[in-house]
């Protein structure tokens, strides 16, 4: 059973889109701690409790039972050390444990931002002591552009910045107003995740309190993931609580929530709504493009002209690039999708690849590398899987595709493209062909679209074939050849070589 079940539709939309797009945070509690092995409040107190002799019962409260400690310590054995003799009591009850399972997932999960009023440096350890850390009570903070960890209630490494007592708390809501504006700015623009604490955790009413009293109705849904207790009256009373203050609970372990977590972000990735999300910027432009491709026709010069800058262009190019990563995409918006390969139809492909060709023919500085290999790849699979590509009628338009746009020759898409390319040539014909339209087509011009090196790769392809005795059919599109512009006076040579080799070939074979 999903442990997000009591989650509604949009509850599950708003905690999922915001992992995917790392507008949300992780405010971590002690009982994340408690996995790597460091004790809880409660735990400590008992230790500090018995390191200075104090013999009487203390509250529930935590930061009120710290406060009674405290003053206890001031007054039998004086100094200014109570901190300190709380941080060496949380090292020393802290126990040698593997790591949880779930800290790959954390890791993936986790924004640049992650908040805690833990002291230890679990945060810190889990991702290699990289990110900037930022320590209530500092003067110079330095945010990262990077990830980020604010430790709120002090750090272990420096006793006298840690929250402990009822009066700390208190200075510490007075007195650190930067880092509670920054805290304040955290939780209007992100969803807050809160692992590792209880129902009954202090720190969760008193903070969160007065962020919403900050923030009022702007402030973002949170949710909140405690550990299965079995107290289902409790949890229940406190889901009418939290309700109110716009906490949406979730009773899992964190391992279990993590696990869910990660598989429904990876599900929302290959989603349309996860589509729109990411090209939000240029999403309007692109499903005008995408209204075209279903209907099986190219963009207008027009709506290419839409996009206005080199950084919009790229982006409608990786959006319709997603679109053949996903076919369920283009379906969404009604276009047609081959049933046995699940492939977009050769009209409404031909239309986005058409789309891609002239948007980069409009970029003023050109696409990565690994851009155009992956545009060439999603050309070449997609020519590969048409169902029609050896039809009479349709074998011209893959071949107008994989010759439109041009891949690096030393990449790993060219050879194989080379290789389809040649192929459909060798199916088209004149008189003994299969398919005139890819004669006629090349004929009038669509040789000249060849580069030097996709001539050489040609003539080097159908030369092995003949080696190899393989090469049986007619020379029409290597006579072509001599005539395209790129066609070197050296590869002329060459071709028509090859093509009297050809020619003398098949006569031996009428014979």
């Amino acid at each position: 059973m999903s442990c997000m079940s009591d989650l509604s539709d949009r509850e599950k939309e708003v905690l999922v889109s915001a992992v995917y797009g790392k507008r949300h945070f992780f405010w971590i509690g002690s009982g994340f701690s408690a996995n790597f092995g460091y004790p809880g409040w409660g735990d400590v107190l008992d230790k500090v409790k018995e390191n200075i002799s104090f013999e009487r019962d203390l509250p529930n409260n935590y930061l009120h039972a710290a406060e009674i400690l405290h003053s206890f310590y001031d007054e039998k054995i004086g100094g200014d050390d109570f901190n300190g003799e709380v941080v060496k009591s949380l090292h020393t009850l802290k126990e040698d444990v593997d790591s949880p399972v779930w800290v790959e997932n954390f890791y993936n999960l986790s924004s640049n931002i992650l908040v805690t009023t833990n002291w230890d440096n679990v945060l810190e350890d889990i991702f290699d002591y990289l990110p900037s850390v930022i320590v209530r009570g500092e003067k110079n903070i330095q945010l990262s552009e990077g990830r980020n960890i604010f430790k709120i209630h002090g750090d272990s490494r420096d006793p006298n910045s840690i929250v402990v007592t009822q009066s700390q708390y208190t200075k510490f809501q007075r007195e650190d107003t930067y880092l509670k504006s920054k805290i304040f700015t955290v939780f209007s623009e992100n969803v807050p995740i809160f692992l590792g604490y209880s129902l009954s955790d202090p720190n969760i009413f008193y903070i969160y309190d007065e962020v919403v009293a900050h923030l009022g109705d702007d402030k973002l849904p949170s949710f909140m993931i405690v550990r299965p207790s079995g107290d289902d009256e409790k949890l229940s009373q406190a889901k009418y609580l939290f309700s109110k203050k716009n906490i949406c609970l979730v009773e899992a372990e964190i391992g279990e929530f993590l696990e869910e977590l990660s598989a429904l972000v990876q599900e929302f990735s290959g989603d349309v709504i996860s589509f729109k999300y990411d090209f939000n910027d240029v999403l309007t432009r692109v499903e005008d493009i995408l209204e075209k491709a279903v209907e099986g026709k190219n963009p207008s010069k027009e709506l290419i002209l839409k996009f206005t800058t080199d950084d919009g262009r790229k982006q409608a190019i990786k959006a319709i690039l997603r679109v053949f990563d996903n076919p369920q995409i283009f379906k969404e918006y009604g276009g047609e999708l081959y049933g046995k390969t699940g492939t977009i139809a050769t009209k409404g492909a031909h239309a986005l690849f058409q789309a891609i060709i002239k948007l980069n023919n409009e970029l003023e500085i050109g696409l990565s590398n690994a851009v155009r290999e992956k545009i060439g790849k999603t050309i070449l699979g997609t020519c590969k899987s048409d169902p029609y590509l050896w039809d009479f009628h349709m074998a011209k338009t893959p071949l107008i595709d994989l010759l439109s746009f041009h891949v690096n020759p030393d990449g790993d898409v060219f050879s194989e493209r080379m290789q389809l390319v040649k192929k459909l040539l060798d199916f088209g014909g004149d008189k003994f062909g299969d398919c005139w339209a890819i004669y006629h087509d090349f004929q009038k011009g669509r040789k000249n679209w060849l580069t030097q090196d996709e001539i050489t790769s040609l003539v080097s392809i159908a030369s092995n074939e003949l080696e190899l005795e393989q090469y049986s059919v007619s020379s029409w599109w290597l006579n072509e050849l001599v005539d395209a512009e790129n066609c070197t006076d050296e590869l002329k040579s060459t071709i028509r070589k090859l093509i009297r080799d050809i020619d003398s070939l098949y006569e031996d074979g009428q014979d």
